[in-house]
């Protein structure tokens, strides 16, 4: 049986991805705490905005063409159900985020402080300028994370040996998937 795709058909599978993946970008839920400010929030985007006061948990439904702003939050716990497009967190503090299944693009930690984020796997995990984050989560051979100018980072409750000076990017190098525990990770130079 032939399964290959004719010129037309790639063109056309390639503008319902290309189109696809714009719409998604489009959605975005922004979730405002009592500490955010506007500040590098992307603009243009068509948001639907709601304040979270501190010390409020917040469940929220996943959907795979929404992504997320999570900016200024403060003793908060956001539980997430279903798979999303990604997930940008932001100047949050003591604050824990559960992706139930994950996201399809990432998962962005920046500018935050003794924050939790608990995943079902690493697709790109980016941690920034962000000091005491645990993260939690399956890493398999196509995960990347990268950290830049962090300090204390756990990942799986292995120590990272970084400072706010270090910039890394690691990938992991199996071949099989992983059990959750440290896996060999390597820098990307």
């Amino acid at each position: 049986m032939d399964t290959s795709l004719s010129s037309e058909e790639l063109l056309e599978l390639a503008h319902t991805v290309a189109t696809s993946a714009l719409e998604a970008q489009g959605k975005v839920y922004s979730f405002y705490g009592p500490d955010h400010d506007n500040s590098g929030v992307p603009s243009g985007h068509d948001a639907k905005e709601s304040t979270v006061p501190s010390d409020i948990p917040l469940t929220i439904p996943g959907d795979p063409t929404i992504s997320f702003l999570l900016s200024g939050l403060r003793n908060n716990i956001v539980h997430v159900s279903g798979k999303i497009n990604n997930v940008v967190i932001r100047k949050c503090h003591n604050t824990t985020v559960i992706l139930e299944d994950g996201s399809i693009s990432g998962v962005s930690v920046l500018y935050s402080h003794s924050m939790s984020v608990q995943l079902k796997q690493h697709t790109y995990t980016t941690i920034e300028f962000s000091t005491s984050i645990l993260v939690y989560g399956d890493i398999e051979n196509s995960s990347l994370i990268g950290i830049i100018g962090c300090q204390q980072v756990k990942l799986n409750d292995f120590v990272m040996p970084i400072n706010e000076y270090t910039r890394l990017m690691l990938s992991c190098q199996s071949s099989r998937p992983l059990d959750c525990q440290m896996p060999q990770l390597s820098l990307i130079k």
